[in-house]
């Protein structure tokens, strides 16, 4: 797959009394069990961090459950970004 070929959704939390227009929709994001990495430098490093995810994941015997999400916390200072990398994840059998 291609960057050109990927779906982005991006997303914020809102309260229950805001409506939504079109082309603009309103999720729910299922809860549960997510393994979650803590970034916090240039975006370069990111592809290292989610690799990072990705194998702690397979290491401890979980398997995905959902698409993976990033969640940024704030906004970018003078060592770059601050971010969680976000995965759904269960139990592998």
């Amino acid at each position: 797959m291609t960057e050109a070929e990927l779906l982005w959704e991006v997303g914020f939390p809102i309260g229950p009394d805001v409506k939504a227009a079109a082309p603009l929709e309103i999720k729910d994001l299922p809860g549960g069990l997510q393994a979650v990495l803590s970034y916090e430098g240039s975006p370069e490093g990111i592809e290292t961090a989610w690799t990072k995810l990705v194998a702690w994941v397979g290491a401890n015997g979980y398997r995905p459950n959902g698409p993976m999400s990033m969640l940024f916390l704030g906004e970018p200072g003078p060592t770059g970004m601050r971010i969680e990398l976000r995965w759904p994840v269960e139990k592998a059998q």
